[in-house]
């Protein structure tokens, strides 16, 4: 299972623009279609987290026992309203391409104010150590080149780490004992980044 507190940003100014257009939505990868938020999406979604709530309390503060339709469904308006907007996280959701689809996970984008992008996801339980979050996660890289892309994560997320590193972000930088977990205890936050070299060199 990954989690981690992935969020994505864009330069500021009046040059700021969406992040990804819609001609790249659909985006297919061999096993997996990432699509823009819609509604349609909402009993797929609570399908979802209603099956991983025991490893996503583990790292999400937002978790929650038991998701009903009308929870997710206001997540998925918010969602689409927010992915119209320069200011605003980006949410691409990933679907198996088989029939009938079912939803694998999510990722997000969210605009920081130095320029970067700062990543966060979450997997499906289900769909655990299928490599499919792997497979969305590079795809979508991909489609950012020269982008300055950041994220973090604990130090007790074994398996977020592992995706981070294994699609080429670095850990420049770890911030000792600087969460609590009443599962882990005491855990540090482990800072990742991914484009030049300049970006990996300055203050994280």
């Amino acid at each position: 299972m990954q989690e981690t507190e992935f969020r994505a940003v864009e330069p500021q100014g009046s040059q700021r623009k969406a992040i990804f257009t819609e001609g790249q939505m659909p985006l297919l990868t061999a096993r997996v279609q990432i699509v823009a938020p819609e509604p349609a999406l909402a009993q797929l979604l609570a399908d979802a987290l209603n099956a991983s709530y025991e490893t996503h309390r583990l790292f999400l503060i937002w978790s929650r026992p038991r998701w009903e339709l009308t929870d997710t469904l206001d997540t998925l308006q918010r969602a689409q309203s927010d992915f119209v907007r320069h200011d605003a996280e980006k949410k691409c959701f990933l679907l198996t391409r088989e029939h009938p689809q079912q939803l694998v996970g999510c990722i997000g984008f969210t605009p920081r104010a130095d320029g970067s992008h700062e990543i966060g996801y979450w997997a499906n339980q289900s769909f655990q150590s299928r490599g499919l979050m792997r497979e969305a996660l590079t795809a979508l890289i991909a489609q950012l080149p020269g982008a300055h892309l950041y994220l973090t994560t604990s130090s007790a997320n074994t398996a977020s780490r592992q995706l981070a590193e294994s699609v080429g972000f670095r850990l420049v930088r770890t911030l000792v004992g600087d969460r609590r977990s009443d599962v882990f205890g005491v855990c540090d936050t482990l800072v990742f980044k991914l484009g030049d070299a300049h970006w990996l060199e300055a203050s994280s």
